[in-house]
């Protein structure tokens, strides 16, 4: 989750009251962990591989991991609390 809105100078922590989350597998069946995320490295050499990681998924889709987000409830963020 971003912690930015565009044109604010807010940072907003969201994703620390979220909370149980289950995640499913294109099949139906639950997955013991989601997948991982790529960690955030801020500096020159760790924003770059991200650049081109990035690149490389927007090239190259057939090389894309299938995402998929099956929700059986709307999805309410308290971002007031």
């Amino acid at each position: 989750m971003p912690v930015w809105t565009p044109g604010s100078y807010l940072v907003r922590e969201s994703a620390r009251n979220v909370q149980d989350v289950e995640v499913e597998a294109a099949d139906g069946r639950r997955l013991a962990e989601p997948p991982a995320c790529r960690p955030f490295d801020p500096s020159v050499a760790g924003r770059y591989e991200l650049y081109q990681a990035s690149m490389e998924m927007l090239l190259y889709p057939d090389r894309r991991v299938p995402k998929m987000a099956l929700l059986a409830e709307d999805v309410i963020v308290d971002v007031a609390g």
